[in-house]
C-alpha cells in the first residue's frame, strides 16, 4: 500500500526493487485497461514476466500473444476478419 501512495512516476521502480527481495510475491495476473485504450488480461510467470496476453485493442480487434522469458512474442493469434 505504501508503494501505491507514491507518485505514479516512482511506483514502477519501487515495485521492481520490492520484487527483487520478495521473489514469491511477484504479480502473476493483471486485468485492466492500458493507456492505448486496449483491455487486457496478462498472466505472468513466477518472476513477474508477461508470458500470456489476451488483449482487445481500442478498435475492438482481439489478439492472444505468447511471450518467451525475455518478453518477445513467440506466437500470436489474431481473429480473422
Amino acid at each position: 500500500m505504501q508503494i501505491n501512495r507514491l507518485p505514479k512516476d516512482q511506483q514502477a521502480a519501487e515495485w521492481k526493487k520490492f520484487f527483487t527481495t520478495h521473489t514469491g510475491d511477484a504479480d502473476r495476473i493483471y486485468l485492466g485497461r492500458s493507456s492505448d485504450k486496449s483491455a487486457s488480461l496478462r498472466i505472468n510467470d513466477e518472476q513477474g514476466r508477461n508470458r500470456l496476453i489476451i488483449r482487445v485493442d481500442a478498435g475492438g480487434n482481439p489478439v492472444i500473444q505468447f511471450l518467451d522469458e525475455g518478453g518477445k512474442v513467440s506466437n500470436q493469434i489474431r481473429a480473422e476478419n
